[in-house]
């Protein structure tokens, strides 16, 4: 554009305009149709380049174009910027700067984002900066330099809306581009790194919490879960031997020895030695079918004499065998295994006897230890598995097969052999072949295992669901736990974990349910019911989320912090929602933020209570 120099004859000097000179009598200048009208065009050409419709009446259209077309992607740098939402009015300190009239500042935490932008402080209400009061002066992606501040100082904030907004009515959104993040310069062996590839946040942590490592125990969780183990005592191994639920067995550290236990008695057992002149070795006594038989090692003694077969008063005496009661009581001192694998003390505990048993490999919890080692019922020669039972009563001590009474037992408080007549040494003098002597007893002892701290153990009235072991300090009987038919769960014993007494079965509604002690912990969450659980928890029901904002501002909050329902709005992701659009009040719980938040920025919440 240029002077009208080509346009003589209207009054222009070099194609410059002069005024009218009556006294010289030169005309003042014209203005030339084409020329006005060409100056006119250009001028609307800006106007309309800028994105403005013409008005006539508007006489400030050209400079604003004129700003708005020189504008780029980075604003004039600010003072300062904000930390959190600000009155717009007064000269205040931000971020550590005192602010004087005229100093241009971003805003950008604001409760209604909308207001966001760049203002000019005043001591009365702020203005927008003349380079930021029109919607086509607030583009997406706009970068603003910051000069000062302790915590923006030399960082540069984007507008990160991206659609084009307008201003005074869409939330402008920020977020720091470039420039310091505020951690010190250093090594860092753990970092948080923003989506623009910014550390954040660095640390140096030396625990596997700080590291956020999951799979792998502390050394606290580790020594916890040491505690809950009880320590070997003189052993290698104990287990089944070849696998064989019959076999339990402790291998001894000091010669790695076998040493196979006893399985668990089903009844009180006698004594197996122990007595007065008695020895240890090992005493089987059972029923024959038509007589009580014993054996001692595996030397068979033929049958025992009792009350029903036979008579003192109707028998000679020899001094070189034991009278029935001293057999009796040597075999009555043994007991027998029956159907198990294993016995011992759970973990060492004396209140914790049990055995396995050898036809499931099942753990049956027994009655405790005797302190005596029991006589075994049957399995010797002849002998059949009748139940024989031996007991004192008001007449002396006597002995029942199943339910039949046997009659009383001699023994030397009631039979004196020297008594009797002699007339042979041996047993063969007698012509005796059903009874031991004292050899073969004493054989048939040694082969007998010697109980240790029990009295009993197996199967209490022969129902293989009630194993035991009876206690010899006490007599107490200690019921065992019988085998487990799969593999159990642990109770307890991990980090953190109580010994409470933990159900879980089914519910029949395609749940597995939880109780501990007396208290129901309702359903466990599985494949089958997880989709009718969530589905079950409603609005706002506590597990369920929310899209909402605060109503009163907290401040500036990260993702965990917590947040009464009273205190959130139902809300949308529209950009374009602020105070009054919204779908009401929470009003209920406690909520967590899934999002960084410092005021009525919309996010995602999750209820918590």
């Amino acid at each position: 554009m240029d002077y009208p120099k080509s346009m003589p004859g209207v009054g222009l000097v070099s194609g410059k305009f002069v005024d009218e000179n009556p006294a010289a009598g030169t005309p003042g200048s014209l203005i030339p149709a084409q020329w006005g009208n060409s100056v006119t065009q250009e001028i609307l050409n800006v106007i309309l380049g800028a994105g403005l419709v013409p008005s006539e009446a508007d006489v400030t259209q050209l400079h604003r174009a004129i700003l708005g077309l020189a504008a780029s992607d980075y604003k004039k740098s600010v003072r300062c910027a904000t930390t959190m939402a600000i009155g717009l009015s007064g000269l205040q300190t931000i971020d550590d700067v005192t602010l004087v009239a005229g100093d241009r500042v971003l805003v950008k935490n604001q409760d209604n984002p909308a207001q966001n932008w760049i203002y000019l402080a005043a001591a009365d209400a702020w203005t927008r900066a003349q380079d930021a009061n029109e919607s086509t002066e607030c583009t997406p992606g706009h970068l603003v330099p910051v000069q000062a501040g302790t915590k923006n100082g030399g960082t540069v904030w984007q507008l990160t809306n991206t659609t084009a907004p307008v201003l005074g009515t869409t939330g402008l959104v920020f977020e720091r581009a470039l420039g310091r993040s505020g951690v010190a310069a250093g090594s860092y062996s753990r970092v948080k790194v923003n989506r623009y590839g910014q550390v954040e946040e660095g640390s140096n942590p030396t625990t596997l919490a700080g590291y956020g490592v999951t799979d792998a125990f502390t050394k606290a969780e580790v020594d916890l879960r040491d505690a809950a183990r009880p320590l070997r005592d003189s052993i290698t191994h104990v287990g089944m031997a070849n696998n064989q639920p019959d076999a339990p067995y402790m291998r001894r550290e000091s010669d790695n020895g076998v040493y196979y236990l006893q399985s668990r008695l089903g009844f009180t057992p006698v004594q197996q030695g122990g007595g007065v002149g008695q020895q240890g070795n090992l005493i089987k006594i059972g029923w024959s079918g038509s007589s009580l038989k014993a054996t001692v090692d595996a030397a068979d003694l033929g049958n025992l004499w009792y009350s029903s077969n036979f008579d003192p008063a109707t028998k000679a005496n020899y001094a070189d065998v034991y009278a029935k009661s001293e057999v009796d009581t040597r075999v009555g001192s043994r007991a027998l295994a029956d159907s198990i694998t294993y016995v011992g003390l759970g973990s060492g505990q004396i209140t914790q006897p049990y055995m396995r048993r050898a036809a499931d490999s099942s753990i049956c919890w027994l009655q405790s230890k005797l302190d005596f080692p029991p006589v075994q019922q049957g399995t010797g020669v002849g002998q059949n598995a009748n139940l024989v039972k031996i007991g004192w009563s008001d007449n002396g001590l006597k002995a029942t097969v199943d339910f039949t009474d046997l009659g009383n037992l001699w023994n030397a408080a009631n039979f004196d052999p020297n008594s009797k007549a002699n007339w042979g040494k041996t047993l063969a003098a007698y012509g005796i072949t059903d009874a031991y002597t004292k050899a073969e007893s004493d054989a048939r002892d040694a082969q007998r295992a010697a109980a240790d701290s029990i009295t009993a153990v197996g199967f209490a009235s022969n129902n293989p669901v009630y194993p035991y072991m009876r206690r010899a300090s006490d007599g107490q009987v200690y019921y065992l736990q019988t085998q487990l038919g799969y593999t159990p769960i642990e109770q307890g014993g991990g980090p953190n974990m109580t010994t409470n007494k933990l159900r879980v079965g089914y519910n029949g509604a395609g749940s597995l349910r939880v109780q501990v002690d007396a208290t129901d912990m309702g359903d466990l969450i599985n494949d089958q019911n997880l989709t009718v659980k969530i589905a079950g928890i409603g609005l706002s029901g506590i597990g369920s989320y929310a899209f909402a904002r605060v109503i009163n501002s907290q401040g500036l909050n990260n993702q965990g912090a917590a947040v009464a329902g009273t205190n959130l709005l139902y809300s949308s992701t529209n950009g374009s929602d602020g105070a009054s659009n919204n779908s009401g009040t929470i009003g209920v719980g406690t909520w967590r933020a899934h999002g960084a938040f410092s005021g009525g920025e919309r996010t995602l919440f999750q209820r918590i209570n």
